[in-house]
């Protein structure tokens, strides 16, 4: 790959960017664990000219005519054969598409390329990881109003994944926080293997564990919880567990991810908590008003009076979880204003028969994936100013 010259570090965007080299160019990549609407992809991709249409970013399109070090995959490669790829014999190529819950969707050619990252030893600034297969992009949209990362890094323990290829060396763990957009302080981490900082938890906080749950092969792929219920502030709303189940189908259940910037509840449970929102606002003598963000409708949008902006005593959700823990999302990762107006509106979706945690509401939360006991992996997290 040459000199990179420039560090690479993490930056928040909305979640976690990483930002690594591809062939000595920056690349901000959005850290993401699950796909595509049936939650199966994890694949790394990277927007590559020419890509029409595409989002907006602030890097150029990545070249691949220019790299030395990069390749397509055959249509014959094993990778092709896995969820969301297709074999275009004719071109003798592998195609794949995804499509996410924010409403990005991203399809090219699978490639090979080698990935740089700062490294952790001291007697050397980069570490390289050749041959990473990785999604380049022809044709992309996305949900995000704003500028967008150059793709997306997988962190799944599927095979098309990045992690997959660092894991046995990384001792099958990583973990990351993020920070606030906009803080003073934009730089998060992400860190493979026992190279993890100590945490330091907020005062009175505490770090608490939950394990995922494994699928029919005894591994935890898609890191699924065992949610069982919600509070809204200190109401507890007694859901019936099985509204956060995974179903025989394979389809709903709740999962972890951060390729989704904001949380989504299934559809039976998401209205009840927008209704209690609603309910504990209006007592206060707030009225509920009809909103959109960014063209898209919010659910619930609070108008706020003169002299009570910004501060407004809206209610946190925290996800209950079967083995007591429990996972508080703070007002200020689920509401945000409407910039034209005294408008609070509620961040979190319908997500239909998924339950997903996403990137804002993991903002200052020190999480940590343990893999390494393959028969009880669990999730670590702990309330930290990253």
């Amino acid at each position: 790959m040459g000199d990179p010259g420039d560090k690479v570090f993490l930056r928040v965007w909305f979640g976690l960017v990483l930002v690594v080299l591809v062939n000595c160019r920056r690349r901000k990549l959005m850290i993401s664990r699950i796909g595509g609407k049936k939650i199966c992809s994890a694949l790394t991709w990277v927007q590559c000219a020419p890509c029409n249409p595409h989002f907006r970013t602030l890097e150029p399109l990545f070249e691949p005519q220019l790299s030395d070090s990069y390749r397509l995959a055959s249509a014959y490669d094993p990778l092709c054969g896995l969820d969301n790829f297709r074999r275009n014999i004719g071109l003798g190529k592998c195609e794949f598409l995804v499509n996410y819950h924010d409403g990005t969707y991203a399809a090219g050619d699978l490639a090979f390329e080698t990935f740089g990252f700062m490294s952790t030893n001291t007697n050397i600034m980069i570490e390289q990881v050749g041959d990473v297969p990785f999604g380049c992009v022809h044709e992309a949209t996305t949900g995000y109003p704003l500028n967008g990362p150059d793709g997306i890094l997988g962190l799944m323990s599927e095979p098309e994944s990045f992690f997959y290829h660092v894991m046995e060396t990384a001792g099958r763990r990583f973990s990351y926080c993020f920070t606030p957009s906009g803080s003073h302080n934009n730089q998060g981490y992400l860190t493979f293997g026992d190279h993890v900082p100590e945490p330091i938890p907020i005062p009175g906080t505490r770090t608490q564990r939950t394990p995922f749950l494994l699928d029919g092969r005894g591994a935890a792929n898609h890191y699924y919880l065992n949610l069982i219920d919600m509070s809204v502030g200190l109401r507890r709303m007694n859901f019936d567990p099985r509204m956060f189940a995974r179903h025989t189908t394979g389809s709903g259940g709740t999962v972890i991810d951060t390729g989704s910037t904001d949380s989504v509840i299934t559809t039976e449970a998401f209205q009840q908590i927008v209704a209690a929102i609603r309910t504990h606002l209006q007592r206060l003598g707030f009225a509920a008003v009809t909103c959109s963000i960014y063209g898209i409708d919010s659910e619930l949008c609070i108008q706020v009076p003169p002299g009570q902006y910004p501060r407004l005593p809206a209610p946190s959700i925290t996800w209950h979880f079967a083995d007591g823990s429990y996972f508080i999302m703070g007002a200020n990762t689920i509401y945000n204003w409407k910039c034209d107006s005294r408008v609070l509106f509620f961040l979190l979706r319908d997500g239909g028969d998924i339950t997903l945690l996403g990137a804002r509401q993991q903002v200052n939360y020190r999480m940590r994936f343990d893999l390494e006991p393959r028969t009880s992996p669990y999730l670590s997290f702990t309330p930290e100013y990253c």
